[in-house]
């Protein structure tokens, strides 16, 4: 079983877990005893931003040496991620304006292209 660590901080494991999913299971339960939630996970010092995707799910823990996984209080991860979501937000409306005013135009050729 890899080297397990969260925040930073090494962990122990009564029983090797096989796959993520089943690490994750437990990762899941002690954050949730914890009042935190899952925020990232790395193998092997390699961001998986999908950790939750059934596919990463089912990988297995035999090629892995370590697994680092970060916590976050709910509504801090939640500020986050609205935070991040505002720029490209930001950019996506304006994109909007500009084409809404291509199609009001005489010419609407450039809005299709």
């Amino acid at each position: 079983m890899p080297l397990i660590y969260v925040n930073d901080v090494p962990q122990q494991f009564e029983n090797p877990c096989k796959t993520w999913g089943d690490l994750l299971n437990i990762l899941d339960k002690r954050a949730s005893d914890a009042g935190v939630i899952l925020s990232a996970a790395r193998f092997d010092g390699v961001d998986e931003p999908s950790f939750r995707a059934a596919a990463v799910i089912a990988r297995s823990l035999a090629d892995v040496h370590r697994v680092d996984v970060d916590t976050a209080l709910p509504t801090a991860f939640l500020r986050e991620c609205l935070l991040e979501a505002i720029p490209p937000l930001h950019e996506t409306a304006l994109s909007a304006k500009r084409l809404s005013a291509v199609f009001r135009a005489h010419d609407v050729t450039p809005g299709h292209d």
